[in-house]
Formats: C-alpha cells, sequence, structure tokens
C-alpha cells in the first residue's frame, strides 16, 4: 500500500452462490471458495482493515460488492 491511502478491490470473483456452495463455476471453468474469495481472504489473512460495501445489484437481482482496504492500523481513517 506505499503511496496509496487505500486499495479498491472486488469482494469476491464472482456473483454470491447459494450458501453452502463448494466448488463455482465461472465461464465454464471449476474454482473452489479459496480462489473465489481470494480478494477477502488476502485482507484477511494479512490482517488489514476493509469495509465490504454494495455498489449495485446484478440483472438476477444478486449483490455486488466492492471493498476498501488499508494499510494496518489505518482503522479509523478508513471509517
Amino acid at each position: 500500500l506505499e503511496g496509496y491511502d487505500f486499495v479498491l478491490a472486488p469482494v469476491s470473483a464472482c456473483l454470491p452462490p447459494k450458501h453452502g456452495t463448494a466448488i463455482y463455476n465461472i465461464n465454464g471453468k471449476s474454482f473452489s471458495s479459496q480462489q473465489v474469495f481470494q480478494f477477502a481472504s488476502i485482507v484477511n489473512t494479512l490482517a488489514l482493515p476493509a469495509i465490504a460495501f454494495p455498489t449495485a445489484v446484478s440483472t438476477a437481482g444478486l449483490p455486488l460488492g466492492l471493498q476498501l482496504i488499508g494499510p494496518r492500523f489505518s482503522d479509523k481513517s478508513l471509517m
């Protein structure tokens, strides 16, 4: 995050799946939940503060979201 206050990133690589889904099909390829949610898991693993928020609704009526990620200990600035 050097040189940037925050990073804007997607929450996941696909639309929200049904609860309990283990394998996700994206453009005809199969991915594990770990791969699909890598954008959020990296943030958690590195203990970085982040805020996820809905930005739009897909044509299927599912929420689309982004997350704003800050450097360590930037919780107050992020809020």
